[in-house]
């Protein structure tokens, strides 16, 4: 057994987990976790406080901790990113890339841009050795996640905002690693082919079937009765949930989710709610397929 997988095999019991607003609490459970006192000031860090309690402290713990052994890993494999790729100026201070042209956010309105941050240590099979985007399945969120309970999925934000704030917080917490602003384009003419039954559209958190979906998925069921239609779905489009699965699990019904379960595109007060892409893994093919994938800026 390796030493990341001895460690990391010590943060998957739940034992001192916590989550909440309570930052003494999360100091002692990142004590717990055998996590120091640097590292714990990058996972605190006002500035990611929203960001921060959208996850428990064994969350970030195992996340962060991933994050730098992959880096480790890379250098002593004299692994490095493709020369084409390590163009781009990369920050080290934790905050958002300043070197994004507003043109990257817009486009014709023909193609629909969807973004994702990515540590390029543990998703070290996107590129190949040309640089050329390869295997997205990197890319891949695993279960249960908020539409899906129990297979991995691809969850994509429209808002750049969102990527550019989950990537800064990444770096952050891991400041040597490589961390990568993706976009992917997609033609709208592509979504519009697929059948009415493999797109679940306009999903908003203050609707039932919305909460029944991220009730159901996060507690790693199953789809049944009347959600049992949705199994199938390639996209399914809707507001961003937050907060840890166990919190989900604590939940009697749906209607237990609050507006607390709701994530932000930005730190900011008033804040509009998340919207998010989940392509299924049914849907990886189309990806590969219709999706265009390249770097727009490291972190």
């Amino acid at each position: 057994m390796t030493f990341d997988h001895f460690f990391i095999a010590g943060l998957k019991k739940d034992d001192g987990d916590v989550w909440g607003d309570d930052e003494t609490e999360w100091r002692n459970s990142l004590t717990r976790y055998g996590i120091n006192s640097d590292t714990q000031d990058a996972i605190m860090d006002p500035e990611f406080k929203h960001l921060r309690l959208a996850q428990s402290a064994r969350f970030w713990a195992k996340d962060t901790v991933e994050m730098r052994y992959a880096w480790l890993q890379r250098c002593a494999n004299n692994s490095t990113a493709p020369p084409s790729l390590q163009s781009s100026t990369a920050n080290n201070d934790g905050q958002a890339p300043n070197n994004i042209l507003p043109e990257v956010s817009r486009g014709p309105p023909y193609k629909l841009k969807l973004y994702k941050a990515a540590d390029l240590g543990r998703a070290h099979r996107l590129f190949d050795e040309s640089g050329t985007f390869d295997c997205i399945a990197d890319l891949r969120s695993p279960a249960p996640s908020d539409f899906t309970g129990h297979s991995s999925a691809f969850y994509f934000s429209p808002d750049i905002e969102v990527a550019q704030l989950e990537g800064a917080y990444a770096k952050r917490r891991a400041s040597r690693s490589s961390i990568a602003l993706i976009q992917t384009t997609i033609p709208v003419d592509e979504i519009n082919k697929l059948p009415d039954e493999d797109v679940l559209s306009g999903l908003h958190w203050t609707d039932l079937l919305w909460k029944q979906l991220v009730w159901s998925s996060r507690r790693g069921e199953i789809l049944s009765g009347d959600l049992r239609e949705y199994r199938g779905v390639t996209i399914i489009v809707g507001t961003k949930a937050r907060l840890p699965n166990a919190v989900y699990s604590k939940m009697e019904s749906p209607t237990d989710i609050k507006k607390d379960c709701v994530y932000m595109v930005t730190e900011k007060f008033e804040s509009p709610s998340a919207i998010q892409w989940m392509f299924s893994a049914e849907g990886e093919g189309f990806l590969r397929d219709h999706g265009c994938f390249k770097v727009v800026s490291y972190f």
